[in-house]
């Protein structure tokens, strides 16, 4: 709980505060100069690796640690802490820097270096959000550090490993199935309803049925792509669409899906149909999923509207709906984490902003006033 204004300010909220100061820095790094067992040790580590002192502070650290963080020398990042390094985004947070944040007493690096001082190993894994030229991007590692003495004195061992790409391929894993299962829930929806439709209307549910066993055969595909992607060698498939027509179809494919049924899902009309050069399986699931969350979210009975909004450069299409997103929700909204549905069920929004970069375009989104709108916005044809 924060300090009320008139107490005492805290000097952490999690690991100790304190550290050693320039002397002492100086006398530790000492230490490791030269071609010595240790030195050597820590050099023919493949991952990166750092010897920490008792205060978490970097005292030397292997070519491949200094590569991750993008410097040339230990001097550089001598007596900094490994978020400090990394510019994590709760550096500034915490009353003296990485590990003494309110965030820092869930995050795996700090948990290892603290068990890791009590003369033994840990092994963890992290996610840090860290500053970079692009904006705030989360990084996922596994942690691990050991408990070592040289000199006479006890350092930490800590040792990461990015497995970033590695948490990407599960998530896209998880995304595929995901998105296959809403499609065969409306392929399921239509074939129960042949079963009692009225004859002269089956040829109208066929089409229907068509449409969507094509878009079960794309997403399909569409994974394969991603795989590609995965070893950077995608391909996009741009081709022209009518987006009144596009939007029309694809509210119609789910228009039957369980989630989708008790819902009256509407496309507000474009003042003329418009052209616009994009890859359509991909964009399907941007906007298949926007209007699956949204239904989720109303509920039986409520309304989803999507609509379409022109510029001259860029062409914004969103999904609206009743009601708010939770404030600490909001923040982590596009990460693969973050579910307010269960287990497993938080990658729709995930899968909007990853398949948008690879569309060129942005996704964002807005929540207040008793309605929350999910938007993406594409270059114009």
């Amino acid at each position: 709980m924060p300090a009320m204004p008139d107490s005492d300010p805290v000097d952490t909220w999690f690991a100790p505060a304190a550290r050693s100061d320039a002397a002492a820095l100086g006398r530790q790094s000492q230490l490791f100069i030269g071609r010595n067992l240790a030195t050597a040790l820590l050099e023919a580590l493949s991952e990166p690796s750092a010897l920490l002192n008792s205060h978490r502070q970097v005292i030397h650290a292997n070519g491949a640690f200094l590569k991750l963080a993008g410097r040339e020398h230990v001097a550089e990042i001598l007596g900094l802490r490994p978020g400090e390094i990394l510019q994590c985004v709760h550096v500034d947070a915490g009353p003296a820097g990485c590990g003494t944040s309110q965030s820092c007493a869930t995050c795996g690096a700090v948990f290892s270096i603290l068990e890791g001082q009590k003369g033994g190993h840990a092994n963890s894994v992290c996610r840090l959000h860290c500053h970079t030229p692009f904006g705030s991007e989360a990084f996922d590692f596994r942690v691990a550090t050991e408990s070592l003495e040289h000199a006479g004195e006890r350092f930490v061992l800590f040792r990461l490993e990015n497995i970033t790409d590695e948490k990407r391929r599960q998530s896209l894993e998880r995304l595929f199935f995901h998105d296959v299962l809403n499609l065969v829930g409306a392929i399921r929806g239509f074939t129960e309803l042949l079963r009692d439709y009225r004859l002269e209307d089956r040829e109208e549910l066929h089409e229907l049925l068509l449409q969507a066993s094509h878009q079960l055969v794309d997403q399909v595909q569409g994974q394969r792509l991603l795989l590609k992607a995965e070893r950077g060698e995608l391909e996009l498939k741009p081709q022209r669409l009518w987006l009144q027509t596009f939007l029309k179809d694809l509210v119609a494919i789910y228009r039957h899906h369980p989630v989708v049924q008790p819902v009256e899902v509407r496309v507000l009309p474009l003042a003329e149909d418009l052209a616009l050069m994009t890859d359509p399986g991909l964009l399907s699931r941007v906007l298949g999923n926007l209007v699956l969350n949204a239904c989720e979210a109303v509920g039986a009975g409520g309304q989803v509207t999507v609509g379409c909004d022109v510029g001259s450069e860029r062409i914004r299409i969103w999904v609206e709906n009743a009601g708010e997103i939770p404030t600490p929700v909001q923040a982590k909204i596009f990460t693969e984490s973050v579910s307010t549905k269960g287990r497993g069920r938080g990658l729709g929004t995930y899968s909007v902003r990853l398949f948008c970069d690879y569309l060129g375009g942005r996704a964002f989104f807005a929540s207040g006033a008793g309605l929350t709108r999910f938007s993406i916005e594409l270059p114009a044809a």
